[in-house]
């Protein structure tokens, strides 16, 4: 009973607290997500220069196997 008088009563805070909950969401979703980017892109880096080594070891165990 007591919130629904507050409702009421205090609309406009309501919206504002809304609004103010809405934006820190959408600023914690948009840094998460760049988070993820940059792990994403670490992640490809660290990657990318095994990738000739690892071809090179394979292509060393595929030539010592014949």
């Amino acid at each position: 009973m007591v919130r629904s008088l507050d409702a009421h009563l205090h609309p406009e805070k309501l919206k504002v607290i809304a609004q103010q909950l809405q934006h820190q969401q959408t600023q914690t979703q948009t840094q998460t997500l760049l988070r993820l980017q940059k792990l994403h892109e670490q992640q490809e880096k660290e990657q990318k220069p095994s990738s000739p080594e690892l071809g090179e070891m394979g292509g060393a165990l595929g030539g010592a196997a014949r």
